[in-house]
């Protein structure tokens, strides 16, 4: 890597910051955070009195985690990886919403709620080293195509249509499985650490959960299932050991 300039810190630290990126077969090692947007249906059916409800339920949050893997250098511009990434998601807002039975008159009140506790990956990346005179520095877009699994579990509650006090409230885990795409761009800082930005959009499986409410009116049978989509925008530092 050459050397760019040398610019002194607070604390007259001095540190060396380089215009190329080295293009090698190396491990690497690194942190990332962001904030994401997730968004879907959650589909409704109670019985005895049918209905069927349709909420749009969305929630955004930070993720925030660590990444490793291994790149290969193809040529003097193409390169290839392969990364793994845990990362710790912060959405879990409980929303609620109100609609009518099927009687046209009784009132339903219920609230939903989707919590991603962690997510592992594992993705293939490949990119394209720019060099040209026109810039400063050197560039590496690339993109990213990989799967995840994630810890998640969706919550449902009902409330009582007078008071609104809590009568139940039910809880579904479960590890589902989502396909991930992304695009990102990766600068060189000082040698070794690169700095990127991307964006990554993932969809995961359905999550189903049976719901059974007692109150007086008699017992209440409720089937719910929510299939949420993601986009995620990321820093990411990493260290190349090279």
């Amino acid at each position: 890597m050459k050397l760019k300039s040398l610019i002194l810190l607070p604390g007259f630290a001095a540190v060396c910051l380089y215009s190329q990126l080295t293009l090698a077969d190396n491990w690497l090692l690194g942190i990332e955070g962001g904030y994401a947007s997730r968004s879907g249906t959650l589909n409704s059916r109670t019985e005895p009195s049918v209905a069927f409800g349709s909420q749009h339920l969305s929630d955004n949050g930070g993720v925030y985690g660590v990444l490793g893997g291994y790149q290969w250098n193809l040529d003097d511009h193409w390169l290839a990886g392969l990364e793994a990434n845990f990362d710790w998601n912060s959405m879990d807002e409980l929303r609620a919403f109100n609609y009518v039975a099927a009687d046209g008159v009784t009132p339903v009140g219920e609230g939903a709620r989707y919590d991603r506790d962690w997510t592992l990956g594992l993705s293939g990346r490949l990119g394209y080293r720019v060099h040209t005179q026109a810039l400063p520095f050197d560039m590496l877009p690339y993109v990213r195509v990989g799967a995840e699994v994630n810890d998640d579990e969706l919550t449902i509650e009902r409330y009582a249509t007078l008071t609104g006090a809590l009568t139940n409230s039910n809880t579904r885990d479960k590890h589902t499985f989502a396909w991930l795409a992304g695009a990102g761009i990766e600068f060189p800082l000082i040698d070794h650490l690169v700095l990127r930005g991307e964006y990554d959009y993932s969809r995961s499986q359905r999550v189903k959960l049976e719901n059974v409410s007692a109150n007086t009116a008699g017992t209440i049978f409720g089937s719910y299932d929510y299939r949420p989509h993601t986009h995620t925008g990321k820093l990411q530092l990493v260290w190349n050991f090279c």
